[in-house]
């Protein structure tokens, strides 16, 4: 099983909090920025919390989803995002299976959201895809993608998923990238290929995708290294052709990446820092494409003060360049979830 993203929080609601702060950004090439600007909003939630960050043809929106404490009844909602405030949307309960949200755009330039409802009792993820303005009817759905699907992205005629799991009778095993054809959702995937594990200390640490994107003609995957304890060793990225062939060229990155986002010919990283809830510090990284170079932009304890510990959980740029992050303060069964908004800019 997967470690999970959750927490709880009392009350039920959104509070916008506008600052700008100075800061010393954490940064590989001994560079300071002087003024890291920041529009924060803070979320409680009385239910578990788990958001994914998505943006669509016209970076509209952020989806996201809340599933309760017995992982049994989930919900979806939506931000919109204006120049100086967020308004959020109704919730869409009726959910199940802890549900997590992606996006991709169609041939047509139209978004698509795909809601997956991971499957605890070892069965295959639940997909079902929406167009974004209507969520009460899906215009498809399977069970055939795979298990604890954490990315989606779409190139030409095909999808690409990124799959931590992938089911073994002797324990845990690393995950897999699939390729399905838009349109043939219900149908077993025509590529696959699976992510070995690696033995560093007498240890054995799985790759786990979390996440997939595509950019000049190659696909990229996002993977966490982490041993049966869910204990992370480092993040890295690889490289693969349209058919999934590895290329050779990875890029190797802070402790548990959680999402990364595409922009410019650069990859940007979320990474959590360590285990959820361990008290280590989260990081923002930039892999320029060019030649898979690989920096840390921005150290959240630098960033957001020493305490409490603050992990980047997820990360969606829009067209124009405007980075949305969440960041995690986790402190069982209670937790702190805020989205931060800069430019690109200032990030590198």
């Amino acid at each position: 099983m997967s470690e999970r993203r959750r927490g709880s929080r009392k009350e039920v609601g959104c509070k916008q909090e506008v600052y700008a702060r100075k800061v010393d950004v954490g940064h590989v090439r001994n560079h300071k920025k002087e003024a890291f600007f920041l529009k924060k909003w803070k979320f409680g939630f009385s239910v578990i919390l788990a958001i994914a960050l998505w943006c669509g043809a016209a970076g509209a929106d952020i989806a996201y989803t809340v599933v309760d404490s017995g992982y049994s009844a989930g919900s979806i909602g939506t931000i919109m995002k204006e120049e100086a405030d967020f308004t959020i949307g109704a919730l869409k309960s009726g959910f199940g299976g802890d549900p997590w949200v992606y996006s991709f755009i169609d041939a047509d330039g139209k978004d698509k959201a795909v809601l997956r409802e991971f499957q605890y009792s070892g069965d295959n993820d639940s997909v079902y895809i929406y167009d974004p303005i209507d969520l009460n009817a899906p215009i498809a759905n399977t069970n055939k993608w795979g298990r604890n699907l954490y990315g989606v992205a779409r190139e030409g005629e095909y999808l690409y998923l990124a799959l931590q799991d992938v089911y073994s009778a002797t324990g845990d095993t690393s995950g897999q990238v699939a390729r399905i054809k838009v349109g043939d959702y219900d149908k077993d995937p025509d590529k696959i290929h699976a992510f070995s594990a690696e033995s560093i200390a007498d240890a054995d640490y799985f790759r786990k995708p979390a996440g997939v994107t595509v950019a000049n003609g190659k696909v990229y995957v996002l993977n966490q290294l982490r041993d049966v304890r869910y204990a992370p060793l480092y993040g890295e990225i690889v490289e693969l052709d349209l058919d999934l062939n590895p290329t050779g060229k990875t890029a190797r990155i802070g402790k548990n990446p959680s999402a990364m986002a595409f922009y410019d010919g650069k990859l940007y990283v979320a990474c959590a820092g360590g285990m959820l809830g361990s008290g280590e510090y989260g990081s923002v990284w930039e892999v320029s494409l060019s030649n898979m170079s690989a920096a840390r932009l921005v150290d959240l304890e630098r960033a957001l003060g020493a305490s409490p510990a603050f992990q980047a959980m997820d990360i969606t740029i829009t067209p124009r360049g405007t980075a949305y992050i969440l960041v995690y303060n986790m402190n069982w069964p209670t937790i702190d979830a805020r989205i931060y908004k800069a430019s690109v800019g200032d990030l590198a």
